[in-house]
């Protein structure tokens, strides 16, 4: 019920919401945010009676805040996680995961110029930085339209490529330390961009589209020249595209249950893996080179990773790594690990190359969208199809630090050459570079802090960990 403010006569009755969490009224008083139990996020117009859904968390809501300004909502749920909308397009900015436990949100608030969001947990309040202007991350924009978040960083780590333009059919390159674009954009000819790779030696790259029955495409970085087309292609366009480490073969996995393995040279396909299936729709393959080029890995349907042999085909061990599907695969730069996203079991599973063993499972809250490992093999970087990333230390299999925030939307993931930056595209257009050199991490924590964490706060915030003052 709608009730005036000074004689608290009745103005509109509003149908009842079931099983609601919580609710938060508009700046301006006419619109009132509610969260439900179910998840479900509404916004209320209170002069006219009218819903409109914006989207739903994983679980129940407990708590909603607008910013001062009404432009941004944010949400608590039960699980502990954090969504940030945008109240004029309903789409979900950031997911932020930080609070420990199952119990929930108890509280948000914003800061009066509202760059900054307190969340309170059940036994810790955190400081997110909405504006983004002071994280470790820097966000860049990287097309006009919904696309594939395709990219590669060059072996140099200098130029970052991207999908651009207003039907994402053409390559942006920027410098990686600006993020200013170096040059024109390239245009390879195949259609909506969904696949990128450098070549080992940098010059070239090879570019795979959403086209049907399109080959690769190899483009000079310098001229913007095409090579002459290669022979064959994938029914339904690329899903992914890797030099092999001696840049003369290239591996593709489309949506046809095939990998292909290319000759550069001639542009011709010298073998083809049928990924195994279970079920007809069974049909998106990934494919990743081991690091000498001797084995190649494929995953997709019926959620299985092959193991092949590149010089002639055989298969060598299967894994089971999901009940479904595998979004993304990946060796260990030693070549001892793969790795493995799952979607319905929300995981990632790490198998023993040389065994065929499982050796670790790493749990997620959510599905999987892509996976990376860094180039010393210490670090693995997922991230989720809510656009959330983590950081795994491979021996001990946990993860370090919280999570790195962005769009809730499905996403990549990748590292720089060094090692010190991450790379997360997501496919609405945002991009954002991490700084992951822990000694920054610590130098940036301490700049915060202005101290140490004493005994007693550490043994609350790290208690599985040995006291190890960053700062002095």
């Amino acid at each position: 019920m709608v009730v005036a403010a000074e004689t608290l006569h009745p103005i509109r009755r509003v149908p009842r919401t079931p099983r609601l969490g919580l609710a938060a009224l508009h700046p301006d008083g006419r619109t009132l945010a509610l969260g439900l139990d179910s998840g479900a996020v509404e916004l209320l117009d209170l002069s006219t009676g009218r819903r409109r859904t914006l989207g739903r968390q994983e679980t129940g809501v407990i708590a909603v805040e607008f910013s001062p300004d009404g432009a941004t909502l944010a949400t608590g749920g039960v699980d502990g996680t954090v969504m940030i909308w945008d109240v004029a397009s309903g789409q979900v900015r950031e997911t932020f995961e930080g609070h420990e436990g199952r119990i929930g949100i108890r509280g948000l608030r914003f800061s009066r110029d509202g760059r900054t969001l307190y969340s309170a947990g059940p036994s810790s309040v955190i400081a997110w930085d909405v504006a983004g202007s002071d994280r470790l991350g820097r966000r860049f924009s990287f097309s006009t339209t919904p696309t594939s978040p395709a990219f590669a960083i060059s072996p140099d780590g200098s130029v970052l490529a991207t999908p651009d333009g207003k039907r994402s059919d053409h390559i942006a390159l920027r410098d990686l330390r600006s993020l200013k674009q170096t040059r024109r954009p390239l245009a390879p000819g195949v259609g909506q961009i969904s696949a990128i790779a450098f070549a080992p030696d940098g010059p070239r790259l090879a570019v795979g589209g959403e086209r049907a029955d399109s080959a690769p495409v190899l483009v000079d970085v310098a001229s913007g020249t095409l090579t002459p087309p290669m022979t064959g292609g994938h029914d339904g366009g690329f899903i992914s595209v890797a030099f092999d480490p001696s840049g003369q073969r290239l591996l593709t996995g489309g949506h046809d249950q095939r990998a292909i393995v290319w000759d550069v040279e001639t542009g011709k396909p010298v073998l083809e893996l049928r990924h195994p299936r279970r079920r007809r729709t069974d049909k998106e393959t990934v494919a990743a080179w081991s690091p000498d080029g001797t084995m190649v890995a494929t995953a997709g349907g019926a959620g299985l990773v092959a193991l092949w042999r590149a010089s002639d085909g055989k298969q060598l061990a299967t894994f089971k790594a999901d009940p479904l599907s595998v979004a993304s695969v990946a060796f260990s730069p030693d070549g001892s690990l793969i790795a493995a996203g799952g979607s319905v079991d929300k995981q990632v599973t790490l198998w023993d190359v040389a065994t065929h063993k499982l050796v670790g499972r790493l749990p997620h809250p959510t599905v999987l969208a892509a996976l990376a490992f860094d180039p010393g093999g210490k670090t693995l970087a997922t991230v989720t199809w809510h656009g959330t990333a983590r950081l795994w230390d491979v021996a001990s299999r946990r993860p370090i630090g919280l999570v790195l925030p962005g769009p809730s939307v499905f996403a990549n993931v990748g590292f720089d050459p060094n090692g010190n930056h991450l790379v997360t595209l997501y496919e609405d257009g945002t991009g954002v570079v991490w700084d992951v050199d822990s000694d920054h991490w610590k130098q940036r924590a301490c700049s915060v802090a202005g101290r140490s964490l004493t005994r007693e706060q550490w043994e609350e915030l790290l208690p599985e960990r040995g006291y190890q003052p960053a700062c002095r």
